[in-house]
């Protein structure tokens, strides 16, 4: 009997073989395909109008992802690009379900990404299941800063990037203490630790590490 279903298997997808084609395809390489991104971001829009509860800005969020086939280089692991590409899903994800995009759009503001920076320890494989964490890890007068910790399932960081965002109304900016304090995250605000990061883009991850000290364990 097990025999005759996958005998019945195979003949269905020798029969509509294009379409298993593309599918197979399709889900190797989802992430590279067109409008993938935007589809992504849409539905993650949508998803958080259904949301219970938002997610703290400073406790952060976790994504769990997957190492598929568009995301490799010719070394067979990720592309360093795509660490970016995987904060970026990160930090978007995080601002949408955190209320902060449903803020800025109602007030007629745009948050921008002002750089992102990444520091590699190890290499995620083809296939590899890892974690995205995201959270606000501080902030100045200007920038919001964003820490990236992606791991693998055992926990062990393969990589941190930081990022820096600013909210801006036609030509004004806004402070990020305002538009916490606009959102009602004053108390969440008052409990983190608020770290200068300075000039980011010239450090080491072993200052890195030092300056997020509890932040990345």
């Amino acid at each position: 009997m097990f025999k005759e279903f996958i005998d019945n298997i195979l003949d269905l997808i020798l029969k509509h073989s294009l379409i298993f084609s593309i599918i197979f395809l399709y889900l190797l390489l989802y992430r590279i395909i067109p409008f993938h991104y935007h589809l992504s971001t849409l539905f993650r829009i949508i998803k958080s109008f259904f949301l219970s509860k938002k997610i703290n800005l400073f406790e952060g969020e976790i994504l769990y992802r997957r190492v598929w086939l568009g995301d490799l280089d010719y070394n067979f692991h990720m592309n360093n690009a795509h660490y970016s590409l995987q904060g970026d899903y990160g930090r978007t994800s995080l601002i949408i379900n955190s209320g902060l995009w449903n803020w800025a759009r109602k007030k007629n503001i745009y948050v921008a990404l002002g750089g992102s920076y990444f520091w590699f320890i190890k290499s995620l494989k083809p296939f590899q299941k890892f974690t995205i964490e995201t959270r606000v890890a501080g902030w100045d007068k200007k920038w919001i800063y964003f820490v990236i910790v992606i791991r693998c399932m055992k926990k062990e960081i393969y990589s941190i990037g930081l990022s820096k965002m600013v909210a801006k109304k036609g030509r004004q900016t806004i402070e990020p203490t305002q538009a916490f304090s606009e959102m009602d995250l004053t108390n969440e605000m008052q409990d983190t630790q608020n770290i200068q990061f300075g000039n980011i883009s010239m450090q080491s991850i072993e200052q890195i590490e030092n300056l997020l000290k509890n932040k990345v364990k």
